[in-house]
């Protein structure tokens, strides 16, 4: 009996304590800014976007509602291209960035969060061609999940799509991968 009692008070103390946890306490945090690493791939049958781009990431969250928030990622690339770099046979890596503004959904609020998001996005490609061979851009989707190591640091991995909406040619689509360390505050 003695036994029964202690198992009964230790199970209530540990509940107690998983509640205070600080992973719990990550979901009141309502900004968050980031760092991150990634890979797009760009599928096509246009030979002068680029093939790769290896973004390093910047981040900006900030919550806003009922499991909503809204985001906006700076990339600052090298991208492979096949045609129109710098070089003498036209390939090569070259500069590019962009910008992605969107939306997301946390399915949980806690210290693991997995996410559904759409956003629009764009990218520029540094390369001698055409304005509007340099620029892409249309709308995305994507998934992830965050997971909080200590109470105001998370990490988040997540995969993309984004179709680039062109009209006099042919069309382009990415898809990406990324990982991103962030801090809430």
């Amino acid at each position: 009996m003695q036994i029964a009692r202690g198992l009964i008070v230790v199970v209530l103390f540990s509940g107690s304590v998983v509640a205070e946890s600080p992973s719990g306490a990550a979901s009141f945090a309502n900004r968050g800014v980031g760092l991150g690493l990634g890979a797009v791939r760009v599928v096509g049958q246009d030979p002068s976007v680029p093939e790769t781009v290896f973004p390093l990431l910047f981040e900006y969250a900030s919550y806003v509602d009922s499991g909503f928030e809204v985001f906006g990622r700076v990339p600052v690339a090298l991208a492979s291209v096949r045609v129109g770099a710098d070089t003498p046979d036209g390939r090569g890596l070259v500069f590019a960035s962009g910008l992605q503004l969107g939306v997301r959904y946390l399915f949980l609020e806690e210290g693991v969060r997995p996410f559904v998001s759409l956003h629009l996005g764009g990218l520029i490609v540094a390369r001698q061609a055409a304005l509007g061979d340099n620029v892409l851009a249309g709308p995305g989707a994507g998934a992830g999940l965050e997971v909080f190591v200590v109470s105001s640091v998370s990490l988040q991995a997540r995969v993309f799509a984004d179709w680039y909406v062109t009209l006099n040619a042919p069309q382009r689509f990415s898809l990406g991968a990324t990982v991103t360390a962030s801090t809430y505050f």
